[in-house]
């Protein structure tokens, strides 16, 4: 994306960073979280990211980026909780097969984002914006 940039021209990237979410409660969705963050740097996935990108831009030399990190809040039954139901449908049966995480305690996590009453703050999500310099 770099690469293609035109003088002038803006790159904006957004990445989260799981980080928070082994921190969570209750245990199920603790546990579930950090299953999944081993599941993934076994398999090449860096969900941990978020926190890299203000210094991976910079090192384009693209210009003086700017960056921002958001904590999201995350309820049962929202918007929110339903991606992360799917996300948890998709990867289950290879998380549980990998020997990461046991199937009822992801089941338990999932169930956790149907309660409209369940908060949590998982995830953050850093965006990073730069302009090249122009010519």
């Amino acid at each position: 994306m770099a690469a293609a940039l035109k003088p002038g021209g803006w790159l904006l990237v957004q990445e989260p960073d799981f980080h928070l979410a082994p921190t969570t409660k209750p245990d199920v969705w603790a546990k579930t979280w950090k299953a999944l963050i081993e599941w993934g740097r076994a398999n090449g996935i860096d969900w941990l990211i978020g926190r890299e990108l203000p210094s991976m831009v910079s090192k384009l030399g693209l210009g003086q980026p700017q960056a921002k990190t958001d904590v999201q809040n995350i309820r049962g039954r929202d918007r929110g909780a339903l991606y992360f139901q799917l996300f948890f449908a998709e990867v289950r049966d290879r998380v549980v097969g990998s020997g990461q995480l046991d199937a009822a305690t992801l089941d338990a996590a999932s169930a956790l984002l149907e309660d409209p009453n369940y908060w949590t703050q998982c995830w953050m999500m850093t965006a990073v914006w730069v302009r090249r310099t122009p010519v």
